[in-house]
């Protein structure tokens, strides 16, 4: 029971997180935007890691570029060993890490440095082994997740979104403002913990465990991948992530009665589209979940999904919110299988080796 309750515990503790992030963040971050290298006109930002925060910076990515500052998302590894020629001269690199010592950027870092390649790095902590490395740093300190990620998930998301803002000329205090209500939204949400986890019990009680599919656009992809990632982690079930435009492309073929489609639907251009995605896939025998606000829950009930009502919050700042039904059940879901949520049966929590590492 320890180890279970640890994992809500996390879950529980990400809005006081946040808070700390938008309250605390600035005041730090303000003195290191400086000493960051500019990228040139031209340029892109290249957003690097791997896991969670490879995720996170997916859908950073997209707000980036949305606000005028062209960015991409790379993964450590591909970048490590298929990178040539991937960074251009006009290019700007920004590794990540919740942990600082995830085995590819830390050797990707060390790589990038022999080139003369300015580095900027997020983490959590200043005396991680990324943080030095790099010449601009940009630190988190949000208290440490006891396994999978929850808090560094979202922490790790907003503070993409203060750097990509802040260099798109927007002010912090608009950023903080958009922060608290996060955390607020997460709060409140809060409330639904219990519905969500009986429906993981659920889900786990089935002859026949569905695998999931998330299905998202534009800056909820995280969030979409995010919940992928709880699935495989903490309810140990076969879950992945599409992008919805392409899941219609062929892949919905295998979509059936031993599949469990989660479509997330936020406020923008892509609302629409998914609530016709949502009513497409009941035809299939898959179960249809519809992740939404409120002026969506009622159309995508409408549509045949069964809703899991979230709060109304910017599209760019979703996803830390998108994510929370998906934490309370798979917390359920792990629980009724009787197996211990949020802790990893083969891997370390930080990946330190590119080969071997599995956990005893």
């Amino acid at each position: 029971m320890a180890e279970r309750s640890l994992f809500e515990a996390d879950v529980r503790a990400q809005p006081e997180a946040f808070r700390m992030l938008a309250t605390g963040g600035p005041d730090r971050w303000e003195k290191v935007l400086d000493a960051m290298a500019r990228s040139p006109e031209g340029g892109c930002t290249l957003l690097v890691g791997m896991g969670s925060s490879y995720m996170a910076a997916t859908g950073a990515a997209v707000s980036w570029s949305a606000w005028g500052v062209p960015a991409r998302a790379e993964l450590a590894s591909d970048l490590l060993h298929y990178g040539a020629g991937l960074i251009g001269p006009r290019d700007r690199v920004i590794l990540i890490s919740q942990s600082g010592a995830s085995v590819e950027v830390v050797k990707l870092a060390d790589q990038l440095r022999d080139q003369g390649i300015p580095l900027t790095a997020v983490v959590n902590r200043a005396d991680s082994p990324l943080a030095g490395k790099a010449q601009a740093v940009f630190t988190m300190e949000l208290p440490p997740d006891h396994g999978v990620a929850v808090k560094s998930f979202g922490g790790t998301l907003l503070t993409l979104l203060y750097l990509g803002y802040r260099l798109a000329g927007g002010p912090a205090r608009d950023w903080s403002e958009r922060a608290l209500a996060v955390a607020s939204a997460l709060e409140e949400a809060m409330a639904a913990g219990a519905v969500w986890r009986a429906l993981g019990a659920d889900l786990a009680r089935r002859p026949a465990q569905p695998a999931v599919v998330t299905l998202a656009r534009g800056p909820l992809l995280a969030g979409a991948r995010g919940a992928a990632l709880l699935c495989n982690e903490v309810a140990k079930v076969p879950a992945w992530c599409e992008e919805a435009g392409e899941f219609r492309h062929g892949i919905v073929e295998m979509c059936d009665e031993r599949v469990a489609a989660a479509v997330m639907i936020a406020a923008g251009s892509g609302a629409d589209l998914q609530l016709s995605l949502a009513a497409e896939l009941q035809p299939t025998g898959a179960l249809v979940l519809a992740v939404a606000p409120p002026a969506y829950a009622g159309a995508a009930s409408a549509a045949g999904a069964r809703v899991l009502e979230v709060p109304d919050v910017p599209e760019d700042y979703a996803s830390p919110l998108y994510v929370l039904p998906f934490q309370w059940l798979t917390l359920g879901w792990a629980e009724t299988r009787g197996i211990r949520p949020g802790q990893f049966r083969y891997i370390p929590g930080v990946i330190t080796s590119e080969t071997g590492g599995r956990r005893s």
